[in-house]
């Protein structure tokens, strides 16, 4: 089977592909039944990852990266190019991935793969099939907190939407990859091992290395990582705090608030609302 790079159906330029059916408010939408579209309609929900990511400074040289498995290609998926600001980020600038490493790009000269990308998100996507989308990033707090090997606590609301749903993974052996010159060689063992630490979960903390959130939409993957920073950040600053110590919330009450709060459906529109700000931001994304 071929597949053009290209959007098929709607071009991006012919607008924005909106969500599927919705059965309620507090529901995620429901994939498009055309694969054509649905393939557009995940594209721009990941420029506008990498974009949010970009805004809330996530990027850190060229770590970090955010892809979406291709609706018709259950074994590809679309990533940046590597070196590519988060920032500048196209529609047309996004890469298809094969299960051999091998890029896929309707456009002039060589669009190269982060190393580092490959071998984990490829290894994600084989072991879950359940998984549309995963992200990883160098920001400061999240990565901060993966230097400890220990999960969040339910200290919060906001933290409690992780509650027994994240995992750390401390096998780190450094960067899965060796190259000689352009020419890559990969560990896929990793990403096998990181899918299997996380498990039914939403992340994972890599230990010494940073954190790792899939989701079932590039929505959810995206505000699960934005979501996951900002509680690393509220248990980072609530224990360096001299006078107290923070207090986690009884388990029954933390699982009471992760069956609302870290739901699909209200993660979704907490993602939706960021969405809004960058249709009116960065209308170039979309080219």
């Amino acid at each position: 089977m071929t597949i053009s790079t290209k959007p098929a159906g709607p071009s991006a330029r012919d607008g924005i592909v909106p969500p599927g059916d919705r059965p309620h408010f507090l529901a995620s939408p429901q994939p498009h039944h055309d694969p054509q579209v649905e393939r557009l309609y995940r594209k721009q929900r990941l420029v506008a990852g990498f974009r949010l990511f970009a805004r809330f400074g996530y990027n850190v040289g060229l770590a970090g990266h955010i892809t979406a498995r291709d609706p018709e290609l259950a074994d590809h998926y679309w990533a940046h190019p590597w070196g590519m600001p988060f920032s500048q980020i196209r529609v047309s600038d996004l890469v298809l991935v094969g299960p051999d490493s091998l890029v896929l790009w309707d456009g002039p000269g060589p669009r190269p793969l982060s190393g580092a990308a490959f071998p984990f998100h490829a290894g994600i996507y084989r072991a879950k099939p359940e998984v549309i989308s995963v992200a990883h990033a160098h920001s400061l707090y999240a990565t901060i907190w993966s230097t400890y090997g220990r999960t969040l606590a339910p200290i919060t609301q906001n933290s409690a939407a992780f509650f027994e749903s994240h995992a750390v993974f401390d096998e780190y052996h450094g960067i899965p990859f060796e190259n000689d010159g352009d020419d890559f060689t990969y560990d896929m063992n990793e990403g096998l091992q990181i899918a299997a630490a996380l498990g039914d979960g939403k992340a994972v903390f890599l230990k010494n290395h940073g954190p790792v959130t899939v989701g079932p939409s590039v929505e959810l993957c995206v505000w699960r990582y934005i979501a996951l920073e900002y509680a690393a950040r509220l248990q980072i600053e609530a224990e360096s705090n001299q006078m107290s110590r923070p207090t986690a919330m009884p388990d029954e009450v933390a699982r009471k608030t992760a069956k609302m709060v870290g739901s699909d459906g209200a993660q979704w529109l907490c993602f939706n609302a960021l969405w809004q700000e960058a249709v009116r931001d960065w209308p170039d994304m979309f080219d």
